[in-house]
């Protein structure tokens, strides 16, 4: 299975660490809010999952409903 690399991404992550790096001047601060970045990105990435997974479902519920109600028909 191949890791699907999203350039943009990575690209926006290393001017974000450089500008860090400029203000602070110091490589465990910039560690330290790059670590909080990255938690925050994990959770609005699986919080957008959540919520896609959840209409996909109610969408699925919706068609049952559909097709009950045309085979009483």
């Amino acid at each position: 299975m191949e890791a699907k690399i999203n350039w943009k991404l990575v690209v926006s992550f290393i001017i974000i660490i450089a500008g860090l790096f400029y203000i602070t001047e110091s490589y465990l601060m910039t560690i330290g809010i790059m670590l909080l970045l990255f938690v925050a990105y994990d959770f609005v990435l699986k919080k957008a999952k959540e919520e896609e997974e959840r209409q996909k479902q109610q969408e699925r519920l919706q068609e049952e409903e559909r097709q009950k109600k045309e085979g009483d028909s």
